[in-house]
């Protein structure tokens, strides 16, 4: 039994060259037994996209864009110088119409109805004219009025026998120098309107 204690040193010599062999086997064998297929699971690997530089405008302000306000539809404008009463489209083709009572004539287009009236605001005789019959006066769209061999106070001083409403719902026309006559209409300057002015005579 004396020599105990020289096995014990021996076989702590022996454990510790044992455990540094282990040690050193351990970091000198690979990772992984397959060196192709990782043990443990790895990251994701992300690519970067890249945008080319024609694609992009560098002039533009994305917070602009975002900031653009709503475009708001715009009112729309009705146009009060055109008349329902009266047709679209006017017919090439005229209808003459004669008063041989009060010796007075116009043309006016086929597509239109016009009806004969008594006297009305001093006028002795009246007709009405519309895309329907007129029933009454009231209901014409456009109003002739005949005052005879009279001048009427704003023919008086009129130049060029005529005078217009500034407003341009009717206008007052001289006829043969003693004939009065008034045209009333939402426009005057409707065609029809301007096709009665024109031809409108006594006779």
């Amino acid at each position: 039994m004396k020599n105990a204690p020289q096995y014990v040193v021996l076989a702590f010599i022996i454990l510790g060259w044992f455990w540094i062999g282990m040690e050193w086997w351990s970091q000198a064998r690979p990772a992984s037994q397959n060196p192709i297929i990782p043990e443990a699971p790895q990251s994701p690997v992300i690519v970067p996209v890249i945008v080319p530089a024609a694609e992009v405008d560098e002039s533009s302000d994305p917070s602009e864009e975002a900031e653009t306000p709503a475009t708001t539809p715009e009112p729309v404008v009705t146009n009060t110088t055109v008349d329902p009463n009266l047709p679209k489209k006017i017919s090439e083709t005229m209808n003459h119409y004669s008063n041989s009572n009060f010796r007075y004539e116009f043309d006016i287009p086929a597509n239109v109805y016009y009806a004969g009236f008594g006297a009305a605001e001093g006028a002795r005789h009246t007709v009405g004219i519309g895309k329907e019959d007129p029933e009454t006066l009231d209901d014409a769209a456009i109003r002739v009025y005949f005052y005879g061999k009279k001048v009427v106070p704003e023919l008086q001083n009129a130049e060029n026998n005529k005078y217009e409403d500034p407003a341009g719902t009717y206008v007052y026309l001289l006829l043969n120098g003693a004939y009065s006559v008034k045209i009333e209409a939402l426009n005057i300057n409707h065609p029809i309107v301007q096709k009665i002015i024109e031809t409108i005579k006594v006779f």
